[in-house]
């Protein structure tokens, strides 16, 4: 069983900032005229759902959410529960998928292959919600290509919902979300 490093995990995403940013630079650019990206540091917006911070030559503030996979892979990975131990008695045990994020984009990015979707973060969460009690009984079945995973860190082990790309893809487009 893998053991998940969290350190290493963060130390990985730094490490292919700028190629994230030249991903999302171009994608945004087609929206927008970006002036420049901001890793953000501060741990209460991190906590928020805001890794970088998009600012616009007009003055508009963009926050951005990265979920960063190493792997490019024809599913989308959610984490439900952050910690499986504490999820009820932690306000940090819920997975990102669930939280109440002050975000405006969820960028989903596979490094190896410089791809991913930008998603706007209410109907992405709106999206999942809405699907997630048939979605749940697929994973617990493992039908369809839905499973569980579960990846696990020192001391506590989080649950990943994993859910084929263009199921998720087409529930988004259904909910009004347009992909980036």
């Amino acid at each position: 069983m893998k053991i998940n490093n969290y350190a290493e995990d963060l130390a990985y995403s730094d490490s292919v900032s700028d190629k994230v940013n030249l991903f999302t630079r171009s994608k945004l650019s087609q929206f927008y005229n970006i002036d420049n990206i901001i890793s953000v540091q501060e741990k209460h917006l991190q906590f928020a759902g805001v890794d970088k911070i998009v600012k616009t030559i007009d003055g508009k503030i963009i926050r951005i959410e990265e979920k960063i996979r190493r792997v490019t892979r024809n599913d989308i990975l959610i984490e439900l529960l952050a910690n499986t131990d504490q999820y009820l008695k932690h306000p940090r045990g819920l997975g990102w998928g669930l939280k109440a994020y002050s975000t405006d984009i969820l960028l989903y990015y596979f490094e190896d292959s410089n791809t991913g979707w930008f998603f706007h973060w209410a109907k992405f969460q709106k999206t999942l919600i809405k699907n997630l009690p048939v979605w749940f009984d697929l994973a617990k079945n493992n039908k369809n290509g839905f499973m569980f995973k579960y990846a696990y860190n020192k001391g506590y082990k989080s649950k990943n919902i994993v859910i084929p790309k263009n199921v998720f893809l087409n529930a988004y487009v259904n909910e009004g979300g347009v992909i980036i």
